[in-house]
């Protein structure tokens, strides 16, 4: 049985973008499998678990582990899933004020250029069609 692990892990990292809880179900079929050797199994799927642990769900993994395996033996991979989870959380934070700083800067911009504003007088010609302006006028700048 521990020959046909490495391709079958093989396929879970290519089907995992597809589906993101297949970790989970090999996860599950190692431990009902008739055949499983639960020493060697177990060694196996903690490394797995570990090696994996960014695409491998807490929620999904540990209820499937056997009751008697210590916590200790899960200590790696959970502290490197919550690694992840914080790291992607930290992520999401740093771009959420990158969006608002520049959502920010555009409204500054936007300001800025609606307070610039073009006094016209009666000596003022148009630069492209060259007709004289008449009365004195405010006219706002856009600037495209």
């Amino acid at each position: 049985m521990l020959l046909e692990l490495n391709p079958a892990l093989r396929f879970c990292r290519r089907m995992w973008d597809q589906q993101r809880d297949i970790f989970a179900h090999f996860i599950n079929l190692l431990v009902t499998s008739p055949d499983w050797n639960r020493v060697q199994g177990l060694e196996r799927i903690i490394s797995m678990l570990s090696k994996y642990a960014e695409q491998i769900s807490i929620s999904d993994s540990v209820p499937l582990l056997p009751s008697t395996l210590p916590l200790t033996e899960l200590v790696p991979y959970l502290t490197k899933s919550l690694m992840v989870t914080t790291k992607h959380k930290h992520q999401v934070a740093i771009i959420i004020g990158l969006v608002k700083s520049e959502s920010i800067q555009t409204r500054c911009q936007l300001s800025a250029l609606r307070s610039q504003r073009v006094s016209i007088e009666e000596e003022r010609v148009c630069p492209v069609c060259y007709k004289r302006i008449g009365r004195r006028y405010d006219w706002v700048l856009l600037s495209v």
